[in-house]
C-alpha cells in the first residue's frame, strides 16, 4: 500500500472557498485508500489548503479507481484521510459457498460440550471459502479471504445459513458470527447449532441458520466461525451470509 502523487489530479476547481473535485487511480484496494492519513502527502494539501482563495482540498470530493472498484469519498484536510460518503439507501452484500468441486472444510478441535457456547472457545473462522455474489450501494467491501468489511459505522444486520457435515458420526456443529475490530476477533454472544445426521458418505448433511444485529464501527470485518463438540473436519456444502447496512451511527 503506497500513495502515488503522480496518479492524483484535480478535475474541478473553484475560488469561493467551497470544495474541489479530485481523481485518483491506484493498484491499492478500496480499503487501502480509506486508511487514515492515506492522502496526507498530497500536494493539494498545500496548494489548495485553507490559506488559499479556493480552500478546496479540505472537504473536497475524491473519486478513486482502485484495484477492486471505485470509491467516492470526502477529504479530511487535517488528517489527509478519505472518508467514504455514505451511500444513498441501505447497502447490502452477500458472500456464498455453492457446492464447491472440492469440499471446503475447517478442522476443529472438539469442545466436548453440547451447547457450544462461543465464550468457551473452540471456534474456527471460515477463511478463503466464501466468494462475493452481491454488493450494492457501497456500504461494504469483500476481502480476499471472503470476509466482509464495513466501510461506515452503523447498524448492520447479518443473516446466514450453512449446510454442513462432519467427518465423524454422532456430532454437533455450531456457528457464530465473528467480528474483527482493531485486530481483535470476538464472536456473537450465542451460537446456533445442530445435531448432525450420521452416515457422512451417504449425505449426512445438517442445516444451521441464524440472524443477528451489530452496531458496527468503520473498518469492522465480519465473518463466520464454526465449532463442534467432536474433533474432525466440518465441511460446508453450501452457505450464504447476507449483510444489510441499516443506518449510520
Amino acid at each position: 500500500m503506497a500513495f502515488n502523487q503522480e496518479s492524483l489530479d484535480r478535475v474541478a476547481i473553484q475560488s469561493r472557498g467551497i470544495f474541489n473535485k479530485y481523481v485518483y487511480e491506484t493498484s491499492d484496494s478500496k480499503a487501502d485508500v480509506l486508511v487514515a492519513g492515506y492522502f496526507s502527502q498530497s500536494r493539494f494539501s498545500i496548494i489548495d489548503n485553507d490559506e488559499t482563495n479556493g480552500k478546496g482540498w479540505n472537504h473536497g470530493i475524491i473519486e478513486c479507481n482502485c484495484s477492486d472498484g471505485v470509491v467516492i469519498a470526502q477529504i479530511d484536510g487535517a488528517t489527509g484521510s478519505a472518508n467514504l460518503i455514505p451511500a444513498s439507501g441501505n447497502g447490502i452484500a452477500q458472500v456464498s459457498i455453492t457446492h464447491p468441486a472440492v469440499n471446503y472444510f475447517v478442522t476443529v478441535v472438539g469442545t466436548g460440550t453440547a451447547d457450544l457456547n462461543p465464550a468457551l472457545g473452540g471456534y474456527v473462522q471460515v477463511l478463503n471459502g466464501f466468494a462475493e455474489t452481491l454488493n450494492k450501494n457501497g456500504a461494504f467491501i469483500t476481502l480476499a479471504d471472503g470476509r466482509v468489511q464495513v466501510l461506515n459505522g452503523g447498524v448492520v444486520q447479518i443473516t446466514g445459513y450453512a449446510d454442513v457435515s462432519h467427518s465423524e458420526n454422532n456430532t454437533n456443529v455450531g456457528a457464530a458470527f465473528s467480528v474483527t475490530r482493531d485486530g481483535v476477533t470476538t464472536l456473537s454472544a450465542r451460537a446456533v447449532h445442530s445435531k448432525l445426521p450420521n452416515n457422512l458418505l451417504t449425505g449426512g448433511i445438517g442445516n444451521i441458520s441464524g440472524t443477528g444485529t451489530l452496531v458496527a464501527q468503520a473498518g469492522d470485518i465480519l465473518g463466520l466461525a464454526l465449532a463442534s463438540g467432536t474433533s474432525g473436519n466440518v465441511s460446508i456444502t453450501s452457505s450464504s451470509l447476507v449483510f444489510n447496512f441499516i443506518g449510520i451511527n
